[in-house]
């Protein structure tokens, strides 16, 4: 009997995680068991996390290594390099584990623009730098019991000192829905809903009459069966326009950064 030698390859990922894909002889070469370690094996992580990475946090900025509990970071200035997005938490429950709309389920958490309370749509995503999110006891710790359900916190873009820079941005994009929702017609529902009536043993509210006047349309004043969602109030699609002028610069003692931005967009 002939054996062939197999090669096993494995590929190790978890939410809000990199993925690691490499073979098992490589990932496991003891009996013992070690911890795995990506530059022992010559591999990368697949979200580059940077441990030496600064994150701010309440009035000061900290090494990723050096922080405690449930706190991550994402290099929003970096992202709109390759991506584009016209809100400032746009996709932010893809690159952060726990967010979802809210943070771990729970509404109603602090969201704080360079350690100011203000509103996320007050706040383009050109002038942001970073967007940190705290999720644990810590966010208590920091900023009281406001925190209680964590802390979103945007730090905006700073000068540089070093020669002016400018950077101009323009975009232009088409917003059409996938889908929109059907309802029933006025006849319809009024007919629908004569039967629920009926079901518990209650009169009809609508008589034949009504129901059948609203059906043929005749009087659309009196007998009205409006689709909010038909052509007649919405567009199948609206056009959309944005520019955005950064300016920055500065020397050792003063810097200055300047973000100026114009949109404009069709309406339904």
């Amino acid at each position: 009997m002939k054996y062939k030698k197999l090669k096993i390859a494995l590929c190790l990922s978890m939410v809000g995680l990199g993925t690691l894909d490499a073979s098992a002889s490589r990932l496991f070469p003891y009996k013992n068991n070690a911890p795995i370690s990506l530059a022992r094996f010559g591999l990368q992580d697949t979200l580059q996390t940077d441990t030496t990475a600064l994150i701010q946090v309440a009035f000061r900025k900290v090494k990723k290594q050096n922080l405690m509990g449930e706190v991550q970071a994402v290099n929003l200035a970096q992202l709109m390099e390759k991506n584009y997005t016209t809100y400032s938490l746009e996709n932010l429950d893809a690159l952060v584990s726990g967010y979802n709309g809210n943070i771990w389920g729970s509404s109603g958490y602090l969201l704080l623009v360079d350690g100011f309370p203000r509103d996320a749509e007050n706040v383009m995503p050109t002038e942001i730098d970073q967007i940190s999110v705290l999720k644990d006891a810590n966010a208590i710790a920091l900023y009281g019991s406001r925190a209680a359900k964590g802390v979103i916190y945007m730090t905006t873009k700073r000068g540089k000192a070093g020669t002016q820079k400018i950077n101009i941005r323009t975009n232009a994009g088409i917003n059409t829905p996938i889908s929109y929702p059907k309802y029933l017609g006025s006849a319809e529902y009024m007919t629908l809903y004569n039967e629920a009536r009926r079901n518990d043993g209650l009169p009809n509210l609508y008589t034949q009459e009504n129901i059948y006047k609203h059906s043929t349309g005749e009087n659309p004043y009196r007998y009205p069966n409006v689709d909010y969602y038909s052509s007649d109030y919405i567009k199948k699609s609206y056009n959309r326009y944005d520019a955005t002028a950064e300016v920055s610069g500065g020397n050792e003692r003063t810097q200055y950064y300047t973000n100026l931005d114009f949109g404009l967009r069709d309406h339904y």
